[in-house]
């Protein structure tokens, strides 16, 4: 599995930041998430938030690749 961030061109881009935000138990409004991983089958992503006080990740996105800088969406 690669694990990785998401890029910084991506993450500047207003659309496509909102694009990974996403509201989440025990955060009072939306968090953006940007540590990913491919899963199969290929072109399909799994985006988490990882809260290190609770000791809990929280999956916020299983789905066709997502909009960057450099790929359109599927």
């Amino acid at each position: 599995m690669n694990v990785r961030p998401e890029s910084r061109q991506t993450m500047k881009n207003k659309r496509l930041k909102e694009m990974r935000q996403a509201t989440c138990p025990h955060h009072p409004k939306k968090q953006v998430f940007e540590w990913h991983c491919n899963i199969q089958p290929e072109g399909y992503r799994l985006y988490w938030l990882v809260n290190k006080d609770l000791c809990r990740m929280t999956i916020c996105y299983i789905g066709p690749h997502l909009e960057t800088i450099n790929l359109k969406g599927q």
